[in-house]
């Protein structure tokens, strides 16, 4: 059984490796400074993650995607139409990198570029993630009344859009990305639902 210390030395490890492997991806950060940003003692690492830190990106990607994932939930739950739901998706990624000052990116595909080719795991955590997304996208879809082909291809083009734009407006250190991409992706959003 778990100690809440020991429930908060992980939870505070996962957290930090969030944070961290955002801004600096997952090769940007080293173990020392993982754990002194979570204020974990050394010996918690590997007691808690076995499989050290690419133990703790998995776990990290699968927290955060999950935190995504509710996120789009939530939105499509409020059943708004397509511009409010776009809309809303990406002014929020557009303020939230805003707020940190373009400096964070998105865990899973950072974690999944770098571990990806030589991690099977991060490769299918990376994979379930951005499948749970474009599934909360697709049913969102299907709400305004958008067909099932058109929406799982609506989800992945809108989930891809996001990413680009994350990646663009960090490059460029403004949001300018999340604005064009909201406006493509609310014509093809229209567009699939004449069809």
């Amino acid at each position: 059984m778990r100690t809440k210390r020991g429930v908060d030395a992980r939870t505070n490890m996962i957290s930090a490796a969030i944070r961290l492997f955002r801004s600096r991806g997952y090769e940007g950060v080293g173990v020392a400074e993982l754990l002194a940003e979570s204020g974990a003692p050394r010996g918690s690492l590997y007691f808690h993650f076995p499989g050290g830190k690419q133990q703790i990106a998995q776990e990290a990607v699968a927290q955060d995607a999950e935190r995504v994932a509710a996120l789009l939930a939530r939105l499509r739950e409020r059943n708004s139409g397509p511009e409010e739901y776009i809309a809303k998706i990406f002014t929020g990624w557009k303020r939230d990198l805003e707020r940190a000052n373009f400096e964070l990116g998105c865990i899973v595909a950072m974690s999944a570029i770098e571990l990806g080719p030589r991690s099977p795991e991060m490769a299918e955590a990376a994979k379930q993630a951005f499948s749970r997304w474009e599934a909360e996208v697709a049913a969102a879809a299907r709400a305004w009344g958008m067909d099932d082909a058109h929406a799982q291809r609506f989800a992945a083009a809108a989930i891809a859009a996001i990413e680009g734009a994350l990646v663009m407006s960090r490059v460029r250190q403004n949001g300018d990305a999340f604005d064009l991409a909201a406006e493509s992706v609310l014509s093809l959003a229209r567009e699939y639902l004449r069809s």
